[in-house]
């Protein structure tokens, strides 16, 4: 099983955040995605939770050879937030 996302772009007004997203996820394996403040990431995850639209692009879940709609229980993540002191 894996979340295969493809050409996935998203962007807001005149910026944009994600430019052509392609990746494989591999179930069993753990990711990390790492940037600078601005780069994508929470818009990334936001598009995959569908909390935004996305602009063009798809990803699902692809098992057997068979493709699916991605649902909650497919994925889990951990947001680390910084805080100032």
């Amino acid at each position: 099983m894996k979340l295969i996302v493809k050409n996935l772009k998203k962007r807001f007004e005149e910026k944009e955040v994600l430019k052509d997203i392609n990746f494989e996820f591999e179930k069993g394996k753990i990711y990390g995605l790492l940037g600078r403040n601005g780069a994508g990431k929470t818009t990334f995850f936001n598009c995959l939770n569908e909390d935004i639209d996305i602009d063009t692009g798809e990803f699902y879940i692809e098992d057997n050879n068979v493709k699916r709609k991605m649902e909650a229980e497919d994925i889990g993540y951990v947001l680390s937030m910084n805080q100032g002191t």
